[in-house]
């Protein structure tokens, strides 16, 4: 197994907002009104702040980073959610964005991505060394780097 490393500067945030607001366990919570609204064929979320287009439900697959990517191409093929171009594998920031860090287990809005492991999701970012990625965990929002040979889930933007 290979290591990887984990920054929290953002972990902190939901379990301090947990036991604020005496939530125990995962909490559901919702991005304020209108942030992101679903396809009619619910297959995809558009974010109404950053107006990317996500893929909203995920294949129960984890992926290495190379295969991870080269998914996201293949959704272009498929016309997925009605778009045949576009589809790639989000940069570190991109998926940043969709992390509701007042939501825990998962960290993300439920409403808008429902099903979402709590679990780490690859990010097309290559880490300096070049031979990791960065990885989003939505457990807590924690971000890191590991090997690409890793496999992880995948949620692909266009």
């Amino acid at each position: 197994m290979t290591r990887s490393s984990r920054h929290s500067w953002r972990g902190w945030l939901p379990a301090i907002a947990a036991v604020g607001l005496g939530v125990h366990g995962s909490a559901l919570a919702a991005a304020p009104t209108g942030r992101f609204t679903v396809s009619g064929d619910e297959a995809t979320v558009r974010d109404n702040r950053t107006r990317l287009v996500w893929q909203r439900t995920l294949s129960t697959e984890t992926r290495t980073w190379s295969d991870a990517s080269n998914y996201c191409q293949g959704l272009n093929t498929q016309n997925f959610g009605g778009y045949s171009s576009g589809w790639r594998l989000p940069t570190r920031k991109e998926l940043i964005s969709i992390v509701d860090i007042r939501a825990y287990l998962p960290s993300i809005d439920a409403t808008a991505f429902p099903g979402t492991p709590s679990a780490n999701f690859w990010s097309s970012s290559v880490y300096a060394s070049g031979s990791n990625a960065w990885f989003v965990f939505f457990n807590d929002g924690h971000i890191g780097n590991s090997a690409q040979s890793n496999k992880y889930y995948v949620r692909c933007v266009r």
